[in-house]
């Protein structure tokens, strides 16, 4: 099985809508996009199927197996 490339739509706030807040409406505008981005990432992980730790979409072969795993157990060479 060939890697395949993995996207995710991002949170985004456009630059001219940015400028125009105020610092303290930046500031909170900044914090609320960095905390929806890490509760994205945070949904991307899943568990192995064979070592039971979590792992993100591009280190696993498929939605169940992990690239260390998938060696072992799947025979699968990188």
């Amino acid at each position: 099985m060939d890697p395949f490339s993995v996207m995710f739509k991002k949170h985004l706030l456009a630059w001219v809508i940015f400028e125009s807040l105020r610092k303290e409406e930046q500031q909170k505008a900044i914090l609320k996009l960095l905390l929806q981005t890490i509760n994205s990432r945070k949904r991307q992980y899943r568990k192995c199927q064979f070592c039971d730790k979590k792992v993100a979409a591009e280190h696993r072969i498929d939605k169940n197996t992990c690239h260390v795993c998938a060696s072992k157990h799947l025979g699968v060479v990188y």
